[in-house]
């Protein structure tokens, strides 16, 4: 009997920590509902423009111009969030090119990022 209840106990208290270690809270961080730890007001320039080097600008920047679209300067991606298509191809709607070509979509908490900025208006921040 007192093996039974000791094995219950602690299975218990395993499965409490790991319930509570499902969700990081800080007074910085939102977790949204994908469990992802987005800063309260997302950065262009702390967040969104490294996404923005390491996934699009090989193609995307004045150099390389592809498909006429360019946003290698705030005001060209603010064109294009504007007009949705950015959201479209990061997401990859139906009805858009996905983005990066040929590449696997962003991470989900990526992509949840980028639409906190888009949702604060998209600002140069």
């Amino acid at each position: 009997m007192k093996t039974c209840f000791k094995a219950l106990f602690i299975c218990a208290l395993l499965s409490s920590q790991l319930f509570t270690a499902c969700v990081y809270r800080s007074g910085e961080d939102n977790v949204v509902p994908g469990g992802c730890n987005t800063p309260a007001t997302v950065s262009y320039l702390n967040d969104v423009l490294p996404v923005l080097q390491s996934s699009c600008l090989g193609c995307h920047d004045a150099a390389g111009n592809a498909g006429g679209i360019v946003f290698d300067t705030y005001n060209g991606l603010k064109t294009i969030v504007d007009n949705g298509s950015f959201q479209g191809a990061i997401n990859h709607d139906a009805g858009w090119d996905p983005m990066p070509r040929n590449a696997s979509k962003l991470p989900d908490c990526t992509l949840e990022a980028i639409q906190s900025w888009i949702d604060d208006g998209a600002p140069e921040n």
